[in-house]
């Protein structure tokens, strides 16, 4: 009822095993509607380095990177940036900037890649 759909993480094409970011890119071109919400840092601990999943689905798909915040301590929440992949250290830096000012819910739970 709410549209979800389920990823088989066994998917196997040819005898060859399709990486998670194959499958999700994949669903855009199956569904005429279809969006995909990641958290940016993809884990529920805190890690240094962010999966970059996220990035290469969006340019596996030919899709852009929007940009979602949920702002605790401003108790605001929006959809504000547009990110059209094309230049993955340009555009990772730009990512991180943009969640610089953001206050998690649980801030310790939260780091910002370093390597951007």
């Amino acid at each position: 009822p709410l549209g979800a759909v389920g990823i088989d993480r066994k998917a196997i094409k040819d005898g060859q095993k399709l990486k998670t970011t194959d499958v999700l890119a994949n669903l855009f071109d199956q569904y005429h509607e279809f969006a995909l919400g990641i958290a940016p840092e993809g884990t529920r601990k805190p890690r240094e380095n962010w999966k970059t999943g996220f990035y290469h689905i969006a340019q596996k798909a030919n899709v852009p990177i929007v940009l979602g915040f949920v702002d605790y301590k401003k108790k605001i929440m929006g959809i504000t940036e547009i990110i059209k992949p094309e230049n993955f250290e340009m555009d990772m830096k730009r990512i991180i900037d943009f969640y610089k000012p953001i206050s998690a819910c649980i801030p310790e739970n939260f780091k910002l890649d370093s390597r951007f």
